[in-house]
């Protein structure tokens, strides 16, 4: 038992190694740890997707550990459940948080706007409109712009950095714009204008439907952890009765069903 458990630090080591090493698709979990703490502003607490990789993977080998030696084989199959079920809670969190970038994107752009036509160039433009914006658009747009001006980084790249720590469809459409605007030039005005314009409309269509998911994402995933977290403090009798009785078999049964019901739910109010 000792030997198992000074295993997982070990492997620990040996994922966040390797993961370090390889070179991680655009689709990985540790992409979307990133896209994660980058719109919870985490990253000035120097985390990382990787970092918190390793840290899930020790907590859930933990967790599935203590389930094979206490014999809560059916244990595991909720588990597997239970995490899916905060996987998709975790995705309509993300999408809620880049919301928040929804309700201060039409401010960047008359902040934007303004500055734009003082300096009259996109790049000192959006130095200075990070500066008076909320988060988590203010820490990206700081961070990468501090990139831009002490190394060798072209301000396209700059944007596509930017544009790949920014999870909101309108923010992109401003970056490309942009990007079209610094290679080939145009009426930089109009478009801005456009720009504004198209966040004025879209801001009021979603308000409502915004503040129904939020709630009930955070109520039905708060369920569904604490539900998850109180698989760890079962004691041997707990899953005895779980796994040997037919009133423990419901209970299990009942609690696959309600984590797949609140999905069902958490999905449709987020798209009606």
């Amino acid at each position: 038992m000792m030997i198992i458990l000074a295993l997982i630090p070990v492997a620990a080591v040996v994922i966040y190694l390797v993961l370090t090493n390889l070179e991680i698709k655009d689709n990985s979990i540790t992409n979307k740890l990133d896209a994660v703490i980058n719109v919870f502003g985490l990253n000035k607490y120097k985390l990382n997707g990787k970092t918190v990789f390793v840290i899930l993977i020790v907590l859930l080998t933990a967790i599935v550990f203590k389930m094979l030696f206490t014999g809560f084989y059916m244990g595991i199959l909720v588990l597997g459940v239970a995490m899916y079920a905060l996987n998709y809670v975790l995705n309509m969190i993300i999408e809620n948080k880049t919301k928040k970038i929804d309700k201060i994107y039409l401010n960047f752009l008359n902040v934007y706007t303004n500055f734009f036509n003082t300096y009259n160039n996109c790049p000192d433009a959006l130095r200075e409109a990070g500066k008076f914006v909320g988060e988590p658009l203010k820490s990206i747009i700081k961070r990468n712009m501090l990139l831009y001006d002490t190394s060798s980084k072209t301000f396209l790249e700059t944007l596509d950095a930017i544009n790949n720590s920014v999870l909101n469809a309108e923010f992109r459409k401003f970056v490309s714009f942009t990007k079209i605007y610094e290679k080939y030039g145009g009426n930089y005005n109009e478009i801005l204008t456009h720009l504004r314009e198209q966040a004025l409309k879209n801001m009021q269509i979603r308000t409502e439907r915004e503040s129904n998911a939020t709630t009930a994402t955070f109520v039905i995933g708060g369920t569904i952890a604490l539900s998850l977290l109180s698989l760890i403090g079962l004691n041997q009798m707990d899953i005895d009765v779980l796994t040997h009785t037919i009133q423990g078999w419901a209970v299990i049964g009942f609690n696959i069903f309600a984590y797949i019901a609140g999905i069902y739910v958490i999905k449709n109010i987020a798209q009606s």
